[in-house]
């Protein structure tokens, strides 16, 4: 019933996942200036 693959694959899909989605907002974010992002909100 224990099947190894399946644990690997879906660690490895949802670690995938998790830098996918949280890479793309953080680039942007990096790029910006700290004082104009700040003075924005």
């Amino acid at each position: 019933m224990f099947n190894p693959a399946v644990n690997v694959v879906s660690f490895v899909f949802s670690a995938g996942t998790g830098l996918l989605f949280g890479y793309f907002p953080a680039c942007p974010a990096a790029s910006r200036d700290a004082m104009e992002a700040l003075r924005q909100q």
